[in-house]
């Protein structure tokens, strides 16, 4: 495939002006002068990503490898590939055995991609927000799948030692996608993010729960609510709207559950954040009321922040609830009414009911160090 290569393979010098000429129309804001500290930090982390595998056979610098942009990587890459950076060709090797007579390994490509992780696909506007996570440089942007983000990535400059790479199926008007193997590598020193001052006041499940079924006068306030993740849906996307339900619980088993849905554009991407077990603070969460529903239920507000529970940083807030509850406890969102609880024509009609099935599955393979080949392979048989 087409990529930025040395003129004289073996000449660090060569290889050099290749990556400052790469650095400057792909990375570099267009336009301006060239980026004199922005190079030297990208070639530096290259550098001390291909050193750590410890056996660079003394070269300082990754010579047989290419910088190749997403314009190129989409254009001219019509097969699946990986690249390891990080990786010896004994590693790679007995990765590719591990595949066995039933599977294909992924051919081993040494390109070195580069680009800022992002949810926006181009477009700079909310409303391109989806969820969906992106790498982008100066010649575009390209799906990618990436487990355990953490939030703090997002619009930072990043090398990424090892990805695969699967392109559209033949004759297909869609685009490829890049897989994120290992942790990507910032080019940038990434600033830590300091605690609060002072502990966040919060409030737990129970209370929340509570919250939503009194007539009180804290139920106007945005409080911050803290739990342990028991479970999300899946991320719906529709015509007019997407959205994900997270449910939160204490630190018992039976203790009380309660949901918040996440619809605001620039949080659908905490969908690719979460994970069961851990504990969360929602910060700024509102209270809604479902469409053609009596109940109520928690949402974020376009303020909300999704942060990581410590027990240092926060201490629950006491609130005294009066008055009569407005209605039971509901342990989940509200379940669609049948067709036989309509009583006629009325506002009821105008909404359409629907439930959001989740379900689990149990692997019978390996699938993290093994998704992109076990994905080639399968599609190798069924052709």
């Amino acid at each position: 495939m087409a990529a930025c290569r040395p003129g004289a393979p073996g000449s660090e010098q060569a290889w050099l002006e290749v990556a400052q000429a790469f650095i400057q129309e792909t990375l570099c804001p267009p336009g301006k002068e060239p980026d004199v500290q922005l190079t030297q930090l990208v070639i530096d982390c290259v550098k001390t990503t291909w050193l750590s595998q410890g056996k660079s056979q003394g070269l300082t610098l990754p010579l047989s490898y290419s910088f190749v942009s997403v314009k190129d990587l989409r254009t001219h890459q019509r097969l699946p590939c990986c690249s390891h950076l990080s990786w010896s060709s004994t590693v790679y090797q007995a990765w590719a055995q591990e595949a066995g007579p039933r599977g294909v390994s992924l051919p081993r490509e040494r390109l070195l991609l580069l680009g800022t992780l992002t949810d926006l696909s181009g477009n700079l506007e909310q409303e391109c927000r989806n969820g969906s996570l992106y790498i982008r440089d100066n010649t575009g942007a390209l799906d990618c799948e990436l487990i355990d983000l953490d939030l703090s990535w997002l619009g930072h400059l990043f090398l990424f030692p090892s990805w695969s790479y699967l392109p559209p199926p033949m004759k297909s008007p869609g685009e490829g996608h890049v897989e994120l193997w290992g942790t990507p590598m910032p080019v940038f020193p990434l600033t830590i993010r300091p605690g609060p001052l002072t502990p966040i006041p919060v409030v737990y499940p129970e209370m929340a729960s509570r919250l939503l079924r009194h007539r009180s006068k804290h139920r106007n306030v945005q409080p911050n609510l803290a739990g342990k993740l028991i479970r999300f849906s899946a991320l719906v996307k529709s015509r007019k709207k997407a959205y994900f339900v997270l449910f939160l619980g204490g630190s018992s088993p039976a203790g009380s559950q309660v949901s918040v849905i996440v619809q605001v554009p620039a949080q659908l991407v905490w969908h690719r954040a979460l994970c069961p077990g851990r504990a969360y603070v929602l910060t700024e969460v509102r209270v809604s009321k479902l469409p053609g529903h009596r109940y109520r239920v928690w949402m974020t507000s376009p303020s909300s922040q999704l942060l990581p529970l410590k027990p240092e940083c926060v201490r629950e807030l006491e609130l005294e609830l009066a008055g009569v509850p407005l209605e039971a406890d509901p342990q989940s969102l509200p379940r669609p009414s049948s067709p036989q609880d309509k009583k006629g024509p009325g506002p009821d009609c105008l909404v359409r009911d629907s439930i959001l099935l989740s379900y689990t599955v149990r692997m019978r393979e390996r699938f993290l160090s093994q998704r992109g080949q076990e994905l080639w392979g399968l599609r190798r048989r069924r052709a």
